[in-house]
């Protein structure tokens, strides 16, 4: 069963990493980190306090935390391109005439959108850990690292991996209900920045009963995920406004709502797929 899934990623890959769309949207996820990353050095030589979290090991830490957010727009944008481009260009049609089930190839893709954008989070880390080794040496040879727990920020990074799990789920939905790359990444998109980070803050500020419901909401559930112990805004990223709303759920509650979130939509986009009519292409 393993062998089947990893041979029909291999395919894939082999046949995604021809487009120009992940490099592209690699390199505007090491901008977007580098760009901050530096505005905040050329600041510290000012304040000099603001340095020591340019530093590793605290500097993936901060990376992720302004990162995530570009990350979690990327994979989403990438993974209903992958998906709605094969509809468009009528190439399902022609895997699956090789002979895998739908169900082991819509999975096989899925696995490989997380993968992928587990890379792109390593990548940012890497990034950022090179230009911390640089800020170091302009720093002086001692402050090439601070105090810092080194496991906490590796910690850090699988949970931020993790996180973008549950969206992959709601973009790949999406992407084979309408079967339209930029459809899906538009509702996957709107419903996370506007539903998520700006609709459910407004109504847990106005409604005193919403509190028991916004901790089943997927993006609440994934800041609770990511946080520290007694931090309320987490990790999410620096677009979001809900970090302040109150007590997020703890890190096993979130985990269990992004879980219950992923089989859920995991098994109504097979559902959906295994009874699609699968055509060829559409045509321009």
């Amino acid at each position: 069963m393993i062998a089947p899934s990893l041979s029909l990623m291999r395919w894939e890959w082999f046949k995604l990493r021809r487009r120009w769309m992940p490099w592209v949207l690699l390199a505007v996820i090491i901008a977007f980190t580098q760009v901050p990353y530096w505005s905040m050095f050329a600041i510290s030589r000012i304040a000099d306090d603001l340095v020591e979290p340019l530093l590793l090991p605290v500097s993936i830490e901060l990376g992720l935390k302004v990162g995530y957010t570009i990350v979690l727009a990327s994979v989403v944008i990438w993974t209903a391109s992958a998906v709605g481009s094969e509809f468009g260009w009528g190439t399902f049609r022609s895997v699956l005439a090789r002979g895998p089930e739908r169900w082991r190839f819509l999975t096989s893709l899925f696995l490989l959108m997380v993968a992928m954008g587990a890379a792109w989070l390593l990548a940012l880390t890497v990034a950022i850990g090179i230009s911390s080794l640089i800020v170091g040496l302009i720093e002086g040879g001692s402050r090439v690292a601070t105090h810092g727990e080194w496991a906490g920020s590796l910690v850090q990074l699988g949970k931020s991996a993790a996180a973008l799990v549950p969206y992959i789920a709601v973009a790949m939905f999406f992407a084979v209900l309408t079967t339209s790359a930029g459809t899906a990444s538009a509702i996957t998109l709107v419903y996370k920045f506007l539903v998520e980070d700006v609709l459910v803050p407004i109504v847990i500020l106005t409604t005193d009963r919403s509190d028991a419901v916004s901790e089943y909401v997927l993006g609440r559930a994934v800041k609770g995920w990511l946080a520290h112990a007694g931090d309320d805004g987490g990790l999410e990223g620096v677009l979001t406004i809900g970090g302040s709303l109150g007590p997020l759920p703890g890190n096993i509650h979130g985990l269990l709502v992004m879980l219950a979130y992923t089989a859920v939509l995991g098994a109504a986009t097979i559902w959906v797929f295994q009874r699609r009519d699968i055509g060829g292409a559409k045509g321009p």
